[in-house]
């Protein structure tokens, strides 16, 4: 078994996590038996689906907010393929066994080849990537939520695009135009699912030429003619779905602009949000706001209703939007329950915070040493296969960077930084070795001192986040105001 798993640890990776995942939904929902009403988006996205009469036709779909595509999806698996009606837990448990296994087992370590990674990604740490993703992120694995969905799309098509571009054997070319297709339709999909992704959508095309550099121009234009299919076609349905709604032929929702205007606004005034789902007793209401903690001075949030007047209103001010953006990421970084939603504000955050810092301090940490490291033997390394790999590492790069830019100018949420945190996950779970330490032991130490610092400075910060939260926590065990 030991001999098969190294021949296939993509194959036994994800069997292996299917397998804990499943566990895990049967042990919280049958064993336990949770209870899990539908709510928010969870609750949005399941009446979405169910307005879809056909789950192969759009017949009555008239969400203005929400991408077809998500709904379609769920509307397709409730069906249960005339088997059987597993409604919305068990929606949600199929989304995560299908999602999850793989983009840990099968999606990211495609992305850390493309990347140059030599390190031999096992079983072993594709589970350690899983145990990441549970510890920080499992309360979403049981709900109806686009963020996990609309990543694993993203992330497919990402390492289509890469793998392309560092095919070394040259497939043949009905393979390159399948993938090239499929890549599209996956960037599509993800777009349609969340709007954040199409700057990210655009970047990764825009930049093309960067990922295909030195390779044949013929090949390229074919890779690119077949995104632009699977880009109609993933599409597609939001098209038709706003032409009946006399809305053109937008490829996004017809009322996307008002949840920008609205997400705008909030980030003026709120350097966080989180959404609470616990009773009454621990807190009010279910907006968790934390004040934005700084003068805006001239800024009015009701006159920034674009990105254009919101790029205004940086040029005009830029020190005070510069300190929002700042703190709406780092907001983002912190992790203080695992999921979107909170059902215990007086639970311990530490236990969370504390592992999330390590995490992403240790992350930052091996891409500083390599990088460095790579700028001392550039010279050296040109024309070997490392070096190779410097387009595709800078076109990712700023594909993931467009990927979260957008949303930092919005009133954070941690879930708008999933593609940032699984990527720095994936780094240390898939691609870390000892290696990467520094060599010399009064190094190390320092290293050690400065992360541990670093992990200190951002609990503190965050508890100061904490403290700006413009409903206060009620006393653990106090009765609700009237």
């Amino acid at each position: 078994m030991t001999r098969w798993s190294r021949a296939h640890p993509a194959l036994v990776g994800w069997v292996a996590a299917v397998v804990a995942w499943g566990t895990y939904a049967l042990y919280e929902l049958q064993v336990r038996q949770v209870e899990m009403p539908l709510v928010w988006d969870d609750r949005g996205y399941w009446d979405a689906a169910s307005s879809i009469r056909n789950p192969f036709l759009l017949s009555g779909y008239i969400e203005p907010l929400r991408g077809v595509a998500f709904p379609m999806i769920i509307r397709w698996l409730a069906s249960g393929f005339g088997l059987v009606e597993p409604g919305p837990r068990g929606v949600a448990v199929m989304l995560t066994l299908i999602c999850i296994p793989l983009l840990t087992a099968v999606i990211a370590p495609s992305i850390a080849r493309s990347l140059g990674s030599r390190t031999r990604v096992g079983v072993v740490r594709i589970l350690v990537l899983n145990l990441a993703v549970f510890a920080f992120w499992r309360n979403d694995t049981l709900r109806i939520l686009s963020d996990i969905p609309s990543l694993t799309a993203f992330a497919g098509a990402v390492a289509l695009l890469a793998r392309l571009a560092t095919d070394r054997r040259q497939a043949a070319r009905h393979v390159v135009i399948g993938l090239g297709a499929a890549a599209g339709f996956l960037l599509a999909v993800s777009a349609n699912t969340r709007p954040a992704y199409l700057s990210a959508v655009a970047a990764a095309l825009v930049l093309l030429p960067l990922l295909r550099w030195g390779s044949s121009w013929r090949r390229t234009a074919g890779i690119a003619a077949a995104l632009a299919v699977g880009l109609v076609i993933g599409f597609a349905p939001q098209m038709t779905v706003n032409r009946y709604q006399d809305a053109g032929w937008s490829i996004v929702p017809r009322k996307s602009e008002t949840l920008v205007q609205l997400q705008l606004k909030a980030g003026l005034t709120n350097q966080r949000y989180d959404t609470y789902i616990g009773p009454v007793a621990g807190y009010p209401q279910a907006q968790m706001n934390y004040d934005n903690a700084m003068n805006v001075g001239d800024i009015d949030p009701a006159a920034v209703d674009s990105l254009s007047s919101f790029a205004g209103a940086a040029l005009s001010h830029p020190l005070p939007v510069a300190e929002t953006l700042a703190r709406h990421g780092f907001n983002g970084l912190d992790i203080r329950w695992p999921g979107t939603y909170v059902d215990d504000v007086h639970a311990p955050t530490l236990v969370t915070q504390i592992p999330n810092f390590a995490v992403l301090t240790l992350a930052a940490g091996v891409l500083l040493i390599r990088s460095w490291r790579w700028w001392r033997t550039r010279r050296s390394a040109e024309g070997t296969w490392v070096e190779r790999r410097q387009p595709v590492r800078i076109w990712f790069g700023l594909v993931l960077v467009a990927a979260v830019a957008q949303v930092v100018v919005s009133a954070m949420e941690t879930r708008f930084l999933l593609p940032l945190h699984l990527f720095l996950l994936a780094v240390v779970a898939l691609s870390a070795r000892t290696d990467d330490l520094p060599r010399r032991a009064s190094l190390r130490a320092v290293a050690t001192v400065a992360a541990v610092a670093v992990v200190a400075m951002s609990v503190a910060f965050s508890s100061s986040v904490f403290a700006t939260l413009k409903t206060p926590v009620p006393e653990a065990g106090s009765a609700p105001a009237p």
